[in-house]
């Protein structure tokens, strides 16, 4: 038998900033916690002009409620750029339930992790805490804010390639974000144009790391090294450095580590962790 028709509309509307202003303002009180870095991610791709409205936009409630697309207006209201898309109206209040927005990371899901994803945490975990990371290590990275940054710098490039999307280079970048949220955009950009080999779009530095990877003279197999470099790399004030040069990796290395302590500080706990 057929379910009854929901009583929904959808239209196509240009959001200015101070259109995302006021749906924000009826944010709904158990939305998921904003993620600063991927706002700030959206809004270089407003900046940039790559902007292309999908099937994805706002989404309110019979309430009208903000109960999906928080991000995507916040970097409207970041950007000052405004943007077409999608805003469903007349949702009926259970259905928030089932936006992954107000379903918490289980640990159902980081179980589930994939291969990839399972290689970075465990490659972290062992870096900050020291070899070999446990599975209660894995599992507490799985369900922090660290594996939404993978999620979303994987989404933001899919791509693989046989150096640049290793443990240690995602690594890196997913370290940098969380140690500053503000770097998203360069490291997310950066990194794809490496996993790509778009060298217009990549820095000098970045230009000097795929030319070092390219001619052998840096590998996947030194883990460190490679995650050393892409740690300089990534930072944002080696932005416009002429060349990528790392004559001894240990110092960085332990720079790094102190930044990474500080960020996962919260899971302190779990360093003896089984």
């Amino acid at each position: 038998m057929r379910s009854p028709k929901p009583d929904l509309t959808m239209t196509m509307e240009y959001i200015t900033p101070e259109a995302a202003k006021r749906y924000l303002a009826a944010n709904h009180p158990e939305n998921r916690k904003v993620r600063r870095y991927w706002v700030k991610v959206l809004a270089g791709i407003l900046k940039r002009g790559e902007y292309t409205p999908t099937h994805q936009g706002a989404a309110l409630d019979i309430f009208g409620r903000l109960v999906d697309g928080q991000h995507r207006l916040l970097a409207i209201v970041d950007s000052g750029i405004g943007a077409w898309m999608w805003v469903c109206r007349g949702l009926p209040e259970h259905a928030f339930w089932l936006f992954d927005c107000g379903i918490k990371r289980s640990a159902a899901d980081a179980l589930g992790l994939s291969k990839d994803a399972a290689k970075v945490f465990r490659f972290i975990a062992a870096f900050v805490w020291g070899a070999p990371a446990t599975h209660g290590q894995i599992k507490a990275i799985a369900e922090s804010d660290l594996a939404a940054i993978h999620t979303d710098l994987v989404a933001f490039c899919p791509t693989t390639a046989k150096v640049f999307s290793t443990a240690a280079v995602r690594a890196a970048a997913v370290l940098t974000v969380a140690h500053d949220n503000n770097s998203a955009d360069y490291v997310f950009r950066t990194y794809r144009a490496l996993c790509l080999a778009e060298a217009k779009d990549l820095t000098a530095a970045g230009q000097s790391f795929l030319k070092q990877v390219f001619t052998g003279s840096v590998t996947a197999t030194n883990h460190h090294e490679l995650f050393a470099r892409a740690w300089r790399l990534f930072s944002p004030e080696n932005a416009k450095a002429s060349r990528l040069v790392v004559k001894d990796h240990k110092p960085i290395l332990t720079e790094v580590r102190a930044k990474a302590e500080a960020v996962l500080r919260p899971l302190a706990g779990l360093k003896a962790a089984a």
